[in-house]
């Protein structure tokens, strides 16, 4: 199992990359039309994005039009083997993995009912929602604890499969933007 979910990533990594920078711009246009289409992320008061690292789709306009728009937003943290939400406060620092996270991480903490929606980041996605992470399980065990909130993964077409590996403690998500 373990061996098919490095073979995948790898394969991923590769045909990820080959996208260029303004196709990517492209599809990440597609992504707001898609969530700014959904009444589950209008709706949605407070949220929980991420900031996107270089192989992932560009989440930092939808980070900027949710502030604007009035949803408060919040940004994982690393901490450990852990994850949290923290709210984010406008300005970053380079935490964990060089991911951007919020600067003042315990500034305002999540709550298991204080979310209305996530958006996850993955490597792949599969048409039922599973996902294939980083390999850490942040996500999966963050989800495990906030079980109310209204999923959505976000992936580029290139990182769509059918098959996808899946563990007894991987969580499904509602839905999958591909684009």
């Amino acid at each position: 199992m373990l061996e098919k979910k490095k073979i995948l990533r790898k394969i991923i990594k590769v045909r990820v990359s080959a996208i260029s920078a303004e196709e990517k711009a492209k599809r990440e246009k597609l992504l707001l039309d898609n969530l700014f289409s959904m009444p589950e992320f209008l709706a949605a008061s407070t949220v929980m994005l991420f900031a996107n690292l270089p192989d992932e789709i560009g989440t930092f306009s939808l980070i900027d039009k949710c502030i604007a728009m009035g949803k408060k937003v919040f940004l994982p943290v690393i901490n450990g083997d852990d994850m949290t939400a923290c709210e984010f406060n406008g300005e970053y620092r380079v935490g964990r993995y060089d991911i951007k996270e919020p600067v003042t991480p315990n500034s305002s903490l999540l709550t298991p009912h204080s979310m209305d929606f996530i958006l996850v980041p993955g490597v792949a996605f599969s048409p039922n929602g599973y996902r294939l992470g980083r390999g850490k399980g942040y996500y999966d065990k963050f989800l495990s604890k906030y079980s109310n909130l209204f999923t959505v993964g976000v992936c580029f077409r290139e990182q769509f499969y059918l098959d996808i590996p899946t563990e007894p403690h991987d969580i499904p998500m509602h839905k999958v933007i591909v684009v």
